[in-house]
């Protein structure tokens, strides 16, 4: 999901945010990887260099981008790309991959803003269901995810980036934000309580 390797999220590699926290391994030492996951095209999610190293490590897997972001993929290198509408659906290596609604923003420049689409992820497999947020705010459309492809196994929500509130609200989850997201998808699955936090 949104693989980042390199020291900074930037057009260039001398200036821009660094990372605080190295990555726990080596893009070499992944294991073969059937699909990726993008969830947007801000810096600190596509990464080039990344993305470049990552398909020529696993020219087979499939990738999954929202509207829009393919192309700048097959750009870098990457052969197999699935671009999908918020709640379109495609089959890749045995799993269904779904594109969920989001609350954020695109763009990698001053005049590309909200050109490509933001997106959330659902991947059903082996009888296994997970969702991955990506970059979000909290959004009235989590229990309808949670309803059309609940109930997950692994849940995927962020936190970070959120104050000031008046600023980062719409588009970043603060903590409280994130249980309120996470009651939200399991309110489908019909327990008296949700499911306790991890």
């Amino acid at each position: 999901t949104d693989p980042m390797w390199s020291r900074r999220a930037s057009p260039v590699a001398w200036a821009g945010p660094a990372r605080v926290v190295q990555p726990p391994t080596s893009l070499d030492a992944l294991p073969p990887l059937d699909i990726v996951l993008i969830s947007h095209n801000h810096y600190d999610h596509l990464d080039r260099t990344t993305v470049q190293q990552l398909s020529g490590l696993h020219p087979a897997a499939a990738w999954f981008a929202p509207l829009g972001v393919a192309s700048r993929l097959r750009t870098w290198g990457v052969s197999d790309v699935r671009e999908l509408d918020w709640w379109e659906s495609a089959e890749a290596v045995g799993a269904v991959v779904s594109c969920t609604p989001a609350r954020h923003f695109s763009g990698r420049t001053p005049w590309d803003r909200a050109r490509t689409l933001w997106a959330g992820w659902t991947l059903a497999v082996a009888g296994w269901r997970v969702f991955f947020a990506g970059d979000t705010a909290y959004h009235p459309e989590f229990m309808e995810i949670g309803q059309r492809f609940g109930p997950f196994d692994l849940v995927l929500l962020p936190i970070g980036a959120y104050d000031p509130r008046w600023f980062m609200g719409s588009v970043h989850m603060n903590p409280e934000d994130t249980v309120a997201a996470y009651r939200d998808l399991v309110a489908a699955q019909r327990h008296e309580e949700p499911p306790a936090l991890l």
